[in-house]
C-alpha cells in the first residue's frame, strides 16, 4: 500500500508518479511538521487525497527543497527529488498534482 503522488494525463488517468510507502509517508511527516511546511502538510494523512494546483507548485517545491536539507538518507533524498521532477514535469504540462491515497 502506498500514497501515489501523480499528474493525471488528458484521460484522468495517473500517469507519471511517486509512491510513498506508510514509513516513508511517516518520516516525512515528522519533519513536515518540525520545519511547518504548510503545503506539504496537506498530504499528512496517508488515508486522504490532496492536491495542488499548478499555481501552488512553485512554493511546493521550495518547501521540498527546505525538507530536502533536513535529511542526510538516500532513500528519502532520492524520493524528494523525484518529487521534484514530477513537480517541473506538472509546470512544463500547466497541469495539478493529486496524492492519491491507495
Amino acid at each position: 500500500m502506498s500514497m501515489d503522488i501523480t499528474v493525471l494525463d488528458d484521460n484522468g488517468c495517473p500517469g507519471l508518479e511517486l509512491q510513498i510507502s506508510v514509513e516513508q509517508h511517516y518520516k516525512l511527516i515528522c519533519a513536515v511538521r518540525k520545519l511547518d511546511l504548510l503545503l506539504l502538510d496537506r498530504i499528512a494523512n496517508y488515508y486522504e487525497d490532496a492536491e495542488y494546483n499548478n499555481e501552488e507548485l512553485v512554493s511546493l517545491e521550495m518547501e521540498i527543497e527546505q525538507l530536502s536539507s533536513y535529511f542526510d538518507e538516500e532513500e528519502l533524498l532520492c524520493l524528494l527529488r523525484d518529487f521534484k521532477k514530477l513537480i517541473h514535469f506538472a509546470r512544463k504540462k500547466k497541469q495539478s498534482i493529486e496524492a492519491i491515497a491507495d
